[in-house]
């Protein structure tokens, strides 16, 4: 398998940072970031640049930045290379709903091409300023840390029953593209409660309260970055002009990104656009300082991190251990006001609160589905001899009754309390690793009649178990799991005919 070097690292962000996860499987920038690299297009100090090859070119490049085509052809070809001065890059993003809980929609959004070429040239620009404001936070769990390499395979990579991260992940960067940043600690938020942080803070800390942000990136104020990176007293001082004229905000880092989340979402300055990396790590910056804050302001009030309390934030979710309950109060009083700083605010409702042996609901549940597709998945196998190599012969039997995995599945929910939607991708992911095994151990056996039916009953239970829990919550992160499911089978099927 070969590996090829992405032509210029600015664009490979258009491939990883600014479509959503949550995108149909057909749907991919990979075609707008081949045209951008075949014409090196490029925005600089609004500048639109490009090199010229045909008049098909030059009205995709009117189409894009919303110009007239006589405006474009009107204009001198230099060495190959046209350039026009872009006065307007507001643009509506798409917006689409997604599943989320039940009864319950997301909406996300997919950024103008024309704002998605500003964001490569805005990541070429301040990659390393983005790394150095992402890293002051003690309480972050997930946060760019250095830029991930510019490689990516030319041919899908063979299916293994690793499960996959969507970020890459510090300590895991793997050789195929997934996002421009690496991410430290972790890529998702369950792997939290698998870490050594977690089971450390268990044995030192009484209390786990789980909070998160009310409606985190609808409620972004675009102006916050600011705040967040030059102080909310200084920003307003600038703005009322308290301070000295030679003072300025425009130009600046802040202000380049506060621009660049208006242009891209209808010069809205009350919430950012949900689903792009980039709008995740446009709060983590704001959090970053958040986090500081409350650090800070709890000290001078003699709590002291790691000793008196702990705080642990994913993305806009907040975990806290402590031993007192009136540090708790204290440390709830303290981030609250730090939020509402940069008009956010805590979900009260949604806040829970884990008392020694501290284990969530969905961590208890993952280790009875862990369970249970272990002793329902398998083959039984017994060693009857050796063959004229020395190689051992086995026999064995496999029985999977797909009613029976179904209820006991729905029964590890309903008694935690869990929903479909949170028990998915660790169930497929479970699954995937038991086929592979399953598959392995079929292998070895002395083949029948009456194993072949054994086998293809057994797989014929995995797939209706399958497609009974993905039809629970059909989205694109469990569609591509079931169908690495479907692929192991089909393939194996395939092979042995």
């Amino acid at each position: 398998m070969r590996k090829i070097k992405l032509a210029r690292q600015k664009e490979r962000m258009i491939l990883s940072d600014i479509l959503p996860y949550e995108t149909p499987v057909s749907f991919s920038n990979r075609g707008f970031y081949e045209f951008l690299i075949r014409h090196n297009i490029s925005v600089e100090e609004n500048e639109l640049k490009w090199s010229h090859s045909n008049s098909t070119t030059d009205l995709l490049i009117s189409i894009i930045f919303g110009l007239k085509i006589s405006e474009i052809n009107s204009i001198r070809n230099i060495n190959g290379v046209k350039k026009i001065s872009i006065e307007n890059f507001t643009t509506i993003p798409f917006e689409y709903l997604i599943k989320h809980k039940r009864n319950e929609f997301r909406k996300l959004s997919i950024i103008h091409p024309r704002n998605q070429i500003l964001a490569a040239d805005f990541y070429e620009k301040y990659k390393e300023v983005i790394i150095y404001f992402c890293g002051k936070s003690q309480y972050s769990l997930r946060r760019p840390s250095r830029i991930a390499r510019r490689v990516y395979w030319d041919e899908n990579k063979r299916l293994s029953n690793k499960p996959d991260n969507f970020v890459e992940e510090e300590k895991n960067e793997e050789n195929n593209l997934k996002s421009f940043f690496v991410y430290k600690e972790i890529s998702n938020i369950f792997k939290f409660f698998e870490s050594n942080e977690y089971h450390r803070c268990e044995k030192i800390y009484n209390h786990m309260a789980q909070l998160d942000v009310s409606k985190c990136f609808d409620s972004i104020y675009t102006h916050s970055i600011t705040w967040a990176i030059h102080g909310k007293r200084a920003t307003k001082n600038v703005l009322s002009k308290i301070f000295p004229a030679t003072a300025k905000l425009k130009g600046t880092f802040a202000d380049s990104f506060d621009s660049l989340m208006q242009d891209s979402n209808y010069k809205e300055t009350n919430g950012i656009v949900i689903g792009p990396e980039i709008s995740r790590i446009f709060s983590e910056i704001i959090f970053q300082n958040i986090d500081e804050s409350v650090r800070v302001e709890l000290r001078d009030f003699s709590l002291k991190h790691k000793i008196d309390y702990e705080i642990y934030r994913y993305v806009d979710d907040y975990f806290v251990f402590y031993n007192d309950p009136k540090d708790y109060t204290k440390i709830i009083e303290v981030l609250q006001v730090s939020l509402n700083n940069y008009k956010l605010s805590l979900n009260t409702a949604k806040g829970k609160i884990y008392n020694k042996p501290i284990i969530t609901e969905v961590t208890i549940a993952k280790k009875y589905i862990s369970d249970l597709i272990d002793e329902k998945v398998k083959y039984d196998l017994e060693e009857v001899g050796t063959d004229e190599n020395g190689d051992k012969i086995y026999k064995g039997r496999v029985f999977i009754n797909k009613r029976s995995l179904i209820t006991s599945f729905k029964t590890i929910l309903k008694n935690s309390g869990v929903e479909y939607n949170d028990a998915l991708n660790f169930t497929f992911a479970i699954l995937e690793k038991r086929i592979v095994k399953l598959l392995v151990d079929f292998n070895k056996i002395s083949k029948t009649s009456s194993s072949n039916r054994e086998f293809v009953y057994a797989l014929s239970s995995i797939l209706e178990f399958s497609f009974f829990i993905y039809a629970s919550s059909p989205k694109v992160n469990t569609t591509i799991k079931l169908s690495r499911v479907l692929y192991l089978i089909i393939s194996f099927l395939k092979e042995k005919k």
